[in-house]
């Protein structure tokens, strides 16, 4: 924590308190406070500042886990469109059409390479 006496006319003190996340500094919180602040205030800060960090974990980790789950169910519906395919044709259409929904704008082929002894 990092205290600066203020030099203002309103005589306020600034404080600085960093954000920790998983050990490193991603930020830092600073606040004016008024003459005759205590040592309870700025301990309440530090305490909401790990409260802060506690949550930005928690969104990270709930961000990390939606894109985890939206792949897996993209994967899932490739998966279920091509195993309701019968025939070779229709399957390598399902694969080219489900995995080109999946990438969005992009072209997808898929090129089959027959072996010239058979």
């Amino acid at each position: 924590m990092v205290i600066h006496n203020g030099k203002n006319s309103t005589s306020n003190n600034q404080v600085s308190i960093p954000i920790k996340l998983r050990g490193q500094t991603i930020g830092v919180v600073s606040a004016n406070l008024k003459d005759g602040y205590s040592q309870n205030t700025i301990s309440t800060l530090e305490l909401a500042i790990e409260r802060l960090a506690l949550s930005l974990e928690s969104a990270r980790l709930y961000e990390q886990a939606r894109i985890r789950a939206d792949r897996e169910q993209a994967i899932a519906q490739v998966a279920t469109s091509i195993s309701s395919a019968t025939d070779f044709d229709k399957i390598l259409r399902a694969t080219i059409e489900e995995v080109g929904k999946t990438l969005g704008d992009s072209e997808v082929s898929i090129q089959i390479i027959s072996d010239s002894d058979e």
